[in-house]
């Protein structure tokens, strides 16, 4: 992956993903743990993917980009993984997929991949969003204080609205459950980190929309009736703005110095969440 700063086109997603030169979001995710995480991080080897973060890939390409899905998957016949010859047929395709820079699947994940793709395309609000954008783009820029360069790859961008799409895959598409993993999984500092990006590249971005598909269950199949979007809205941005920007500022300080720190060997207060102290006294007041 070139380093030059703006749009490139066409970068293998385990091309995009092993770039150490680039902050990404996940060095924003795991300096936001310690320093000593994200250097943990730079100084492994890419971490094997993990059959949910495959099959998630696999709806992706299939959602935005399925023309190119024999390009950057290969899909496993039927393999008995627990003998010695499915071990090593296993094996023989995981390297012709890293080779190729393809992801290998399995059957069954490839199967839940369609079903999902297919329920989120067949939704009127995607398909209205497909019908102008562009998917998976690589954009890179300079962070102005700090020097670094980033890094970022949209899910959709539709350079006509300027609005970015994310899409997501949930246990509970609904409102209170997807708030609440807006947090968990910090997509606030993503969605200010991605506009950011767009914006230094000298693109519009008015708005970063999450779309959000539940998965499938055993009392329900995944459906395009069960796919909700939302507008993340601007002091979520901010606090996620705020948060990447300290995250930037320690990476530029743990690289110059060469300092990188774990947890504080300082004994420090600590209480349960407020969520639960307050679920204790609605539990007293009901007696």
């Amino acid at each position: 992956m070139k380093t030059e700063t703006g749009r490139q086109v066409g970068v293998p997603n385990a091309v995009y993903h092993a770039d150490r030169k680039c902050v990404s979001s996940t060095w924003l995710k795991k300096i936001d743990q310690t320093p000593y995480h994200l250097k943990c991080y730079l100084d492994s080897p890419p971490e094997p993917s993990t059959p949910a973060l495959l099959t998630g890939n696999a709806v992706d390409c299939l959602v935005f980009e399925p023309h190119l899905f024999e390009k950057k998957f290969i899909i496993a016949p039927e393999i008995n993984k627990r003998t010695n010859a499915g071990k090593e047929e296993w094996a023989k395709l995981a390297e012709k997929a890293a080779k190729e820079h393809k992801d290998l699947i399995s059957n069954a994940m490839h199967f839940d991949a369609l079903q999902t793709a297919e329920a989120t395309r067949t939704n009127p609000k995607m398909a209205d969003i497909l019908k102008s954008g562009s998917s998976q783009d690589t954009y890179i820029w300079k962070d102005p204080v700090t020097g670094l360069l980033c890094k970022c790859r949209p899910d959709w961008y539709d350079k006509e609205t300027g609005i970015i799409t994310d899409l997501k895959t949930a246990r509970d598409a609904g409102p209170h459950w997807f708030s609440k993993a807006i947090q968990d999984f910090g997509y606030h500092i993503q969605a200010a980190f991605y506009s950011d990006g767009l914006r230094a590249c000298g693109l519009p971005v008015n708005g970063f929309h999450f779309g959000v598909i539940e998965k499938a269950t055993k009392d329900a199949p995944v459906h395009s009736e069960l796919m909700a979007f939302y507008d993340l809205d601007e002091d979520d941005i901010q606090d996620g703005r705020d948060t990447y920007t300290s995250g930037l500022a320690a990476i530029n300080f743990c690289m110059m110095t060469g300092e990188w720190h774990g947890y504080t060997n300082q004994v420090m207060p600590i209480s349960r969440p407020p969520w639960a102290k307050r679920n204790n006294v609605e539990m007293v007041t009901s007696l």
